[in-house]
């Protein structure tokens, strides 16, 4: 077996993983993300993308463009929902 199918296959798995919990995490709406980890995540992240674009690791490279876009997202939501539950109500 190729492994560049066994490296689709985990990719996937990961990817499908990882957007079955973001998921459940805005659907129920208790997503509170640490901005310190978050940052840190997305610092390696990138890190991890530069290195598999100089190996021209295809697979690898792509896998982390996604995993980028979901901490952009997580970041955007949880600054979202931390927001609205600040904002003060107001009286009627």
């Amino acid at each position: 077996m190729d492994p560049l199918y066994i490296g689709i296959f985990g990719s996937a798995l990961f990817i499908i993983a990882w957007l079955y919990e973001t998921w459940e995490e805005v659907y129920k709406h208790k997503m509170q993300i640490d901005l310190k980890f978050a940052f840190v995540d997305l610092a390696g992240v990138v890190a991890i993308m530069i290195y598999s674009y100089l190996i021209n690791s295809a697979i690898f490279f792509y896998l982390n463009v996604i995993i980028a876009i979901f901490i952009v997202f997580e970041v955007g939501y949880s600054e979202l929902v931390l927001k609205k539950k600040k904002r003060p109500r107001s009286s009627k």
